[in-house]
């Protein structure tokens, strides 16, 4: 299980494969930087007038271009003030 989100203003996006099918070999969820033609491909695919052949095509390229970002885990403490606490207990809890 995995969870994403952000901060403030940002697109996210998610791209899944058949693990039969998936030229890439990662074990887990892994975070990639995105560059422009990434971007494009990823959208590329969604678009109604898009052939077949030519939808395939592109989804089979989109998995040449990830690459894999080295990524830093923060350890998020209670906070000691009380008042703090309060908010951290109203809080929806973050994913690890």
């Amino acid at each position: 299980m995995h969870a994403t989100g952000a901060f403030g203003s940002a697109d996210l996006r998610s791209l899944y494969g058949d693990r039969a099918h998936c030229p890439l070999t990662w074990s887990r969820p892994t975070v990639v930087a995105v560059p422009a033609p990434l971007r494009e491909l990823l959208d590329h695919p969604a678009r109604p007038e898009l052939g077949a052949d030519a939808r395939l095509h592109a989804q089979t390229v989109v998995f040449d271009l990830p690459r894999p970002l080295s990524v830093k885990t923060l350890p998020i403490t209670e906070p000691e003030d009380p008042r703090a606490r309060l908010v951290a207990a109203a809080s929806p809890p973050i994913p690890r």
